[in-house]
C-alpha cells in the first residue's frame, strides 16, 4: 500500500475542524509563506525585489503580515521597500515638463502600464496552487474514505464546491458531493429557520440553540470561503 500523500495528510488534519478544508489549507500555506517572507525579506534584497514587481500582497494578505507577533519592524521594512517602489512607479509615470496636451494625453495609457503590478500577490498564487493540488486530492479520495469526515466539517465552501462540481470526472464523486451539501445545508436552513421563528414575540419563551444561533455564520462561511483574519 502507497504512503499517503502530503496533501492527504493536510486534508485530514482540517478536517478535523469544522468549515471548509480546502479553505483551511490555504490559509495554512499562506500564513506560512507570509511569516518565510517576513524572515527572508527583510535582509535579503533579491526578495525584495521580486516582491516589488507584484507591488507586494493583495489587500488580506497586506493587513495578515500585522497578525504575526513581534514581527512588526519586518512588516515595516518591506512595506517601506514597496511604498518607495510605488513612488518611484508614480514619479516615472508623470509627463515631461513642457509636454503638449497632445503628449500628455497618448503618455496617459503608459502612465496607467507604468503604475500596474508586473505580477499578482504571490501569496495568493502559491495558495492556489496549492489548494488546487488539495482539492483534486480529496476528490480522489472522497467516496468511501473522505466523504463522512467532509460532511461533520461542514462541506466545501461554495468557490471551492463550484470548482470541484467542475473538476469531478467520476459521476458518483459528482452525486455524493450534491448529496453531501444538500444534507448539510438543509441542516442550517432549518437552525436559521428555527432562530427567526424563535425571535418572534410569541416564540420568545423558548431557548434558542448554540448551533441555531451559529448556523447564520456558518452559512456565510459556505457562501463566501474562509478568508485571512486581520488582527
Amino acid at each position: 500500500m502507497s504512503q499517503p500523500s502530503y496533501y492527504y495528510q493536510e486534508l485530514q488534519e482540517m478536517l478535523q475542524q469544522p468549515g471548509c478544508p480546502i479553505c483551511h489549507v490555504g490559509r495554512k500555506v499562506a500564513r506560512s509563506q507570509l511569516d518565510a517572507l517576513l524572515y527572508d525579506s527583510v535582509t535579503d534584497k533579491e526578495s525584495r525585489e521580486k516582491l516589488a514587481s507584484s507591488m507586494g500582497f493583495c489587500r488580506a494578505h497586506s493587513r495578515e503580515l500585522l497578525s504575526f507577533p513581534g514581527e512588526r519592524l519586518g512588516a515595516t521594512i518591506i512595506e517601506w521597500a514597496l511604498l518607495r517602489e510605488a513612488q518611484r512607479r508614480l514619479k516615472a509615470s508623470a509627463p515631461a515638463a513642457g509636454a503638449s496636451w497632445r503628449q500628455r494625453l497618448r503618455g496617459q495609457g503608459a502612465a496607467a502600464s507604468s503604475l500596474a503590478a508586473d505580477d499578482p500577490c504571490p501569496v495568493c498564487t502559491h495558495q492556489a496552487e496549492i489548494e488546487s493540488r488539495s482539492l483534486r486530492e480529496l476528490l480522489e479520495h472522497l467516496l468511501g474514505d473522505l466523504e463522512r469526515p467532509l460532511a461533520a466539517a461542514g462541506g466545501l465552501c461554495w468557490p471551492h464546491l463550484e470548482l470541484a462540481m467542475r473538476s469531478a470526472s467520476d459521476p458518483r464523486v459528482h452525486s455524493a458531493l450534491v448529496s453531501l451539501h444538500d444534507q448539510v445545508w438543509q441542516g442550517w436552513i432549518d437552525q436559521m429557520g428555527e432562530f427567526i421563528r424563535k425571535r418572534d414575540y410569541r416564540y420568545s419563551q423558548e431557548t434558542i440553540t448554540d448551533q441555531e444561533s451559529a448556523a447564520v455564520e456558518r452559512s456565510i462561511e459556505a457562501l463566501t470561503g474562509l478568508y485571512p483574519r486581520a488582527s
